[in-house]
């Protein structure tokens, strides 16, 4: 992979040409003008400028108990484009970047680019999306690098680290993806049947399948000399069951199966997937209210995924806190100042990829090998053995640190700092998921506990799926009412054990990323029994 890396780097910067691109050709021409002409009287010019096009067309088809509620047609796969300008004014020292103003009114400003949706994909619609955005994105700068200097004075600030450190210019030209998704009637056809395997289930009140295909594109090039492109295609079945449970009480649980750049797999297989699915959740309905619990808990790959996203994925990123009035209160990840510390369980390599583009078989969103400030990324090890050894960095830097490692993340909400990629929780020992469920009697018993639990999801008290284990004969049967209370990232600190059923989880957008976790014991978690009450029941039975 890093072979690959290198070479598509080199044959990117020595042999680039952006007129081979529309997308491209127009976002260079638009920057060059930007750089050349715009400055107000008076008033600091533009230093940094990128520019982000997303592309993004699909298909969605929706059904429930076998009839389609949305048919995907033709019409729907029209693209959607989005430009996203970030914007630095000032100079590589004194600069608007790593500021968050205040607007008028006290209201604070979200940071955030400026956003503008185009329908054109042709040069002259491209460039007039962009330069629409830029000139809002110009104001907010100013704006920005006035409120920043006013600040530094109030504070006597000489020293904050770089707001926007010098870094080589990167770029990586992957192909637009242009994979046909699959005909409409191919998608009303699978969401009708995979929806219909609900009305085998008695206990289901809904039963509903959503098909989606979607083709997702971005461009990204800097007046620095940053550039990348690339593309995937994502199809999806999301799947929604809800049921009243036999004490009354309500409850909805989803799921969803993603496959990246690769076709739906077979319908038989899909259905099966999905038939075993329904089937776990129909086998909720005789679950029991759940009393408050404090004591070991065994969280399934999808629950543990949830508890890393929770817990680790916020305090690794942000690494460098927003100068603001309120100095920077929250806007940082909290293990900042933690290297060296143990902040996760002893035996557990963490690591953050953005230079693997698959893993087992699997095309990884969190590919991204330059990152969103034109900064060629760099795959790091952030825990071994449970110690906090490096965190990722964008161009914003602490004081202690001379340069960053490519891991500039941004979407339409939030201008680039720093987070996570492809994130990999390895452990030095695994457990076959019966062991894994041994050991939760094993630690339980130890405790003198009547019973631990398994969480399959990680959601509130309606959508929480969770099975009680009894420490005697290691029976289980679900109960419901629950959700983990007071979690604090002395969790991931007490975990005991981690599975064999490694899995990868990813979210996809302009902030997209994986995790990949197998199941995790965790020594010790909070349960909580809300108080919530049945709703009356029906004055006439479900029809069959």
């Amino acid at each position: 992979m890093k072979l690959l890396f290198t070479l598509l780097l080199v044959v990117a910067g020595g042999g680039f040409c952006a007129a081979q691109d529309v997308y491209f050709s127009a976002m260079k021409d638009e920057l060059a003008r930007t750089h050349k002409k715009l400055q107000l009287k008076d008033s600091v010019r533009p230093y940094f400028t990128s520019y982000v096009l997303t592309q993004s067309s699909g298909l969605r088809a929706q059904a429930a108990w076998g009839e389609l509620e949305i048919a995907a047609t033709a019409a729907q796969n029209e693209p959607l484009r989005t430009a996203v300008v970030n914007m630095i004014v000032g100079n590589a020292k004194e600069n608007s970047n790593n500021f968050q103003a205040e607007r008028a009114l006290g209201m604070l400003y979200a940071y955030a680019p400026t956003t503008v949706y185009f329908p054109a994909g042709n040069y002259a619609g491209i460039r007039e999306g962009f330069w629409r955005a830029t000139d809002e994105e110009y104001r907010q700068a100013l704006e920005m690098f006035s409120q920043k200097e006013a600040y530094k004075r109030k504070k006597r600030l000489k020293e904050t680290g770089q707001d926007f450190a010098p870094a080589k210019a990167a770029r990586f030209i992957g192909p637009a993806d242009t994979a046909e998704l699959d005909k409409p009637e191919d998608m009303n056809r699978l969401a009708r049947e995979i929806s219909a395997l609900g009305k085998k289930y008695a206990y289901l009140d809904v039963a509903r399948a959503r098909v989606s295909g979607q083709r997702l594109n971005y461009w990204y090039m800097d007046n620095h000399g940053g550039a990348w492109r690339l593309g995937h295609t994502v199809r999806s079945i999301y799947l929604t069951a809800q049921l009243r449970n036999k004490a009354g009480y309500r409850q909805r649980f989803e799921t969803e199966f993603n496959y990246v750049d690769t076709p739906f797999p077979p319908q038989a297989e899909l259905l099966e997937k999905a038939d075993q699915w329904f089937a776990a959740i129909n086998g909720v309905y005789p679950a029991r209210k759940a009393e408050p619990y404090l004591g070991p808990v065994l969280l399934s790959p999808q629950a543990a995924a949830g508890f890393i996203r929770s817990l680790l994925v916020p305090e690794i990123s942000n690494t460098t806190a927003l100068l603001s009035d309120s100095d920077g209160g929250g806007t940082a990840g909290k293990f900042k100042d933690k290297l060296g510390q143990r902040v996760f369980a002893p035996g557990f390599t963490i690591t953050d990829r953005p230079l693997l583009s698959s893993y087992k078989g699997t095309a990884l969103l969190g590919y991204f090998p330059v990152d969103m400030e034109g900064v060629a990324a760099q795959d790091i090890t952030l825990v071994k053995n449970g110690k906090l050894t490096d965190l990722p960095f964008s161009r914003s830097l602490p004081a202690a640190r001379k340069a960053g490692n490519g891991h500039a993340r941004m979407t339409e909400n939030k201008r680039p700092r720093a987070g996570i990629t492809n994130l990999f929780i390895t452990p030095e020992q695994v457990f076959t998921p019966d062991e894994m469920k041994q050991k939760l009697i094993a630690r339980c018993k130890a405790l003198d506990l009547e019973y631990g639990y398994r969480l399959e999801t990680m959601a509130g008290p309606g959508a929480m799926r969770l099975t009680r284990i009894y420490v005697k004969d290691g029976r289980e049967e679900p109960v419901y009412g629950m959700a983990p209370r007071n979690l604090t990232t002395r969790a991931l600190r007490d975990i005991l054990a981690a599975g064999t059923d490694e899995t990868t989880f990813q979210k996809f957008g302009l902030e997209a990323h994986s995790v990949t976790v197998p199941s995790l014991l965790v020594d010790e978690m909070e349960l909580w029994a809300g108080d919530e009450q049945p709703d009356r029941a029906p004055y006439v039975a479900k029809p069959q």
